[in-house]
């Protein structure tokens, strides 16, 4: 049974592999593309292998839609992008964003999660990768500031280290699943009972690793995630007494280890460089400034995706950091309000599941999403593959909620 808070698993082995294939999925970096398709694919073959009659596979209307229009901007600006670009190679690097892996995702965490038979424990999972994916970071990171290197972890994990304005920049695509996992745990701390203390150990280490790679925007949502807590808490439910003192509790213990990691790390880290904000500020106002220039030439339908508006910092064509600036230059007024009208719906839907059956694995969740859209601003992290899973676990928890009538045994 489901306490509100908890997510209950099945014992069948079904749900056992299931499990361990999505936790690959969402650990294994980039370079494992392939590898990570392939489990997806033996995910939803497994389910199919396991008996699934056609009656158990069921989706909501409002996710079909929802499904139907996303899919249907992506294919119109994605021509329009072609058509206006007819010598780039639009649909070899944008094709796979946009059609084949959202095709992908649809046909797995979709479809395989609208059947009753898979209960997957997702607070569980979340907590395990809220465990390892930081800790891999602050291993990889503080081994190659001293130059050591482990063959078999860099091999498995993805990670770049190097000097950039002076200060040692880390990278790894892992990093946009952690703008998720911290906001979600965080509201695990905030609003969990003392025996649900231990979701303070992956806050704790997303928390550390964010400050070690300095990533200014992972930060931000760190300190966001709180904030919009109390903020949807005190709307739906009223002042939550605990969640304060639980806030007050976080805020101390996380100032304390701030300063301690801050003054006694002895690392050159990104986070102190402040003179590379101004930097990194003007050269995003070029952009912004190149991208509403651009607009302006084709504001209601846009220039389409991979078109360039003459600042271009990603070695990507077409590619942006100021992804909603870039989405208003590509697919104009029309395709700008009709993404973010789909996007903005996720997390509506969410909290209304929230407050009608108060389990605060939705609030979470939305709170997680908001936060890594927030994050989508600087940086494009739901144009990826390791990104996009976000928006369409979303998807399968909605759909999920409602095909099953809020039946708290099948809901995840």
């Amino acid at each position: 049974m489901n306490d509100g808070n908890n997510i209950s698993i099945g014992k069948s082995p079904l749900n056992y592999i299931i499990t361990s294939l999505l936790f690959l999925i969402l650990y294994m970096p980039t370079k494992f593309q392939i590898i990570k398709i392939l489990l997806l694919f033996i995910m939803l073959f497994y389910l199919f292998l396991s008996g699934l009659s056609k009656s158990e596979l069921m989706l909501s209307k409002s996710i079909l839609r929802w499904t139907v229009l996303y899919m249907a901007f992506n294919v119109i600006f994605l021509f329009i992008g072609i058509h206006n670009n007819p010598n780039s190679e639009v649909l070899n690097i944008f094709g796979p964003v946009k059609i084949v892996w959202p095709i992908l995702y649809f046909l797995t965490i979709i479809i395989l999660f609208s059947s009753s038979k898979v209960n997957v424990n997702f607070e569980k999972l979340f907590w395990a990768l809220g465990v390892i994916l930081p800790l891999l970071m602050i291993v990889t990171f503080l081994l190659g500031m001293r130059g050591i290197s482990m063959p078999f972890i860099d091999s498995l994990f993805n990670f770049q280290i190097s000097g950039f304005g002076g200060f040692n920049s880390y990278f790894t695509p892992a990093i946009t699943s952690l703008f998720f996992l911290g906001s979600f745990s965080i509201v695990y701390v905030l609003s969990a009972p003392k025996k649900k203390i231990y979701w303070l150990i992956p806050t704790s280490l997303i928390v550390l690793a964010a400050l070690l790679i300095g990533r200014r925007a992972l930060l931000f949502t760190l300190l966001l995630a709180p904030a919009l807590y109390l903020i949807i808490e005190t709307i739906q439910k009223g002042i939550n007494i605990r969640a304060l003192k639980n806030l007050i509790l976080l805020f101390s213990v996380g100032a304390a280890f701030t300063i301690i990691v801050l003054k006694y790390s002895g690392l050159n880290l990104r986070i102190f460089q402040l003179d590379n904000v101004v930097v990194q500020s003007d050269l995003r106002s070029s952009q912004f400034e190149s991208l509403i220039k651009g607009w302006k030439n084709n504001p209601f339908f846009g220039s389409g995706f991979g078109s360039n508006a003459g600042v271009v910092r990603s070695k990507t064509s077409g590619m942006y950091e100021l992804s909603y600036a870039a989405l208003l230059f590509q697919t104009g007024i029309a395709g700008f309000i009709g993404y973010l009208s789909l996007y903005f719906y996720l997390f509506i839907k969410l909290c209304k599941m929230y407050k009608k059956t108060s389990r605060k694995y939705y609030l979470a969740v939305a709170i997680g999403y908001m936060d890594l859209m927030v994050a989508n601003a600087t940086n494009p992290y739901i144009d990826s593959f390791d990104g996009m899973w976000i928006i369409f676990f979303l998807l399968a928890i909605i759909n999920r909620y409602e095909v099953t009538k809020r039946n708290s045994r099948e809901v995840l």
